[in-house]
């Protein structure tokens, strides 16, 4: 457990070293940065998770396999609000997922986040998850990466529930011009 208190320090730090973005204000309003700067990242995720406690346990048993891990597909829908200085928008994202095909297992969820986005594409948000196993906490961070008109995201996601907890690594596509 400790270890994941020293990356969510590092991932503090790193927003804090960035955070000399959020002050910048433009010479003229119209320089502002607009709705149509901010990557729209509502699209297909596929992903996989590592699973530590109880959860990685029953992976093992259920799978004869000593890696706790199962794989993700799912799609995120986005929804977010713009600052008014354009340097940072508020996201509220909703992804239902189905994971554990690769394990012949059907297992749904939906999960939900909160959070905030640099108008650079670095993202931090916190919500629930609802599966099988019950409610979990999901405390996450990424970044959006571009190429020509796709957007490539690649979020790290830690996970707690009464079972254990797993981190997952999630990333996907999509692009405006679709």
């Amino acid at each position: 457990m400790k270890w994941i208190q020293k990356i969510m320090v590092i991932t503090m730090l790193i927003i804090g070293l960035d955070a000399s973005g959020f002050a910048q204000e433009s010479q003229d309003p119209a320089e502002k940065i607009g709705e149509d700067k901010f990557l729209q990242l509502s699209g297909p995720r596929v992903g996989l998770s590592i699973f530590f406690g109880e959860g990685a346990q029953k992976i093992k048993a259920k799978t004869n396999s000593n890696l706790p891990i199962i794989t993700h597909i799912g799609y995120q829908f986005e929804f977010k609000m713009n600052s008014e200085s354009g340097s940072f928008a508020a996201l509220g994202e909703l992804l239902p997922m189905i994971s554990g095909l690769e394990r012949g297992n059907l297992i749904p969820s939906l999960n939900g986040m909160f959070g905030m986005r640099q108008s650079k594409g670095f993202e931090v948000g916190a919500g629930l998850s609802l599966s099988t196993s019950g409610i979990g906490f999901l405390l996450g961070a990424g970044v959006s990466m571009e190429a020509d008109e796709f957007n490539f995201p690649l979020n790290v996601i830690y996970s707690s529930n009464k079972q254990g907890s797993r981190v997952t690594f999630l990333t996907g596509f999509n692009s405006d011009a679709l």
